[in-house]
């Protein structure tokens, strides 16, 4: 009986490396994807997942993103959402960050949406 709750423990250790791994490629996939996303640009989450040869997995592109380090230099603040809108609450201070940069970088927002025909990043 030891020897299965061993094996047992091996198996789910090793699953549960395998899972952290596999997440770490896949953010670092998403970074990368993101570095190339340039000022003035805006990229869906959906289109970011894709372009980090991800595809399908706009959900695990916003998962990563929300657990960037407030300092971080990666322009999360291109991504948006598939309307063209910033997914954040309207009165959340990082909504008016968001805003904020994308401004900054020359983006014009209409009744708070952006045309992602004009911004959109088309790689």
């Amino acid at each position: 009986m030891k020897k299965t709750a061993k094996a047992s423990a091996k198996v789910v250790d090793t699953a549960e490396k395998s899972a952290d791994t596999a997440f770490a490629q896949n953010k670092a996939a998403i970074y990368l994807a993101l570095m190339n996303i340039p000022q003035g640009k805006v990229i869906a989450y959906g289109q970011l997942a894709k372009l980090a040869g991800l595809p399908g997995n706009a959900r695990l592109a916003g998962k990563v993103l929300s657990g960037l380090p407030k300092n971080t230099e990666l322009p999360w603040h291109r991504v948006i959402n598939s309307q063209g809108k910033i997914s954040l609450p309207e009165d959340s201070p990082g909504y008016k960050e968001q805003k904020r940069r994308l401004e900054a970088e020359g983006v014009v927002f209409k009744n708070n949406k952006i045309s992602l025909r004009i911004y959109g990043y088309n790689n």
